[in-house]
């Protein structure tokens, strides 16, 4: 743990949970009703809970520690005041991006990736406003541009997030049906 996807979790469940199946079929006996075979599969359903949820917090530790060791450069130049200058704002957002590709290459960040960065970002929303105000040299005009644009990214950046959560739902509930099926 972390999986890559959540789809990757539940293909290594699937596989655990038919084999556990089968190892139950072939020792048990006089399970007319199948009565251990519901309990087999209520066990095995928490167990998977339990390793999404398990996943889930690997995922959001390895990507807290990961955005601490690629941002605190970041943070280190604003509190030397790297950025409280003219055009430091443009300075800031491009090392800003800098980062966030730097992060999105990491490989095994799991599911919680995009989620945990949206929220740090949102942390430091103060920092870039306060950056964005001590900037006075650029126009007026400009600075509603680069507010719209960051605005338009987080904005997308959360339509995504939504999805991405939609598509775990469908996927948990696919695999729900597809372990009731094999029970079944």
């Amino acid at each position: 743990l972390p999986t890559e996807t959540l789809q990757e979790l539940l293909d290594m469940h699937r596989v655990s949970e038919r084999e556990a199946t089968e190892v139950f079929m072939k020792n048990s006996f006089k399970d007319v009703d199948h009565l251990f075979q519901k309990k087999l599969a209520v066990q095995l359903v928490k167990k998977r809970d339990d390793f999404c949820k398990q996943n889930q917090e690997a995922s959001s530790d390895r990507c807290s520690a990961l955005l601490q060791d690629i941002f605190s450069p970041l943070e280190e130049e604003v509190k030397m005041g790297i950025y409280s200058k003219p055009g430091g704002y443009r300075l800031f957002i491009q090392k800003l991006q800098d980062l966030k590709k730097k992060y999105h290459e990491e490989p095994r960040k799991g599911i919680q990736a995009e989620e945990i960065l949206q929220t740090y970002l949102k942390s430091k929303e103060s920092v870039t406003d306060a950056i964005l105000q001590t900037d006075k040299i650029l126009t007026k005009k400009e600075k509603e541009i680069e507010v719209e644009h960051a605005k338009a990214e987080s904005a997308q950046a959360s339509a995504k997030m939504v999805e991405e959560m939609q598509i775990k739902y469908q996927q948990m509930m696919e695999e729900k049906e597809k372990s009731y099926q094999e029970h079944v």
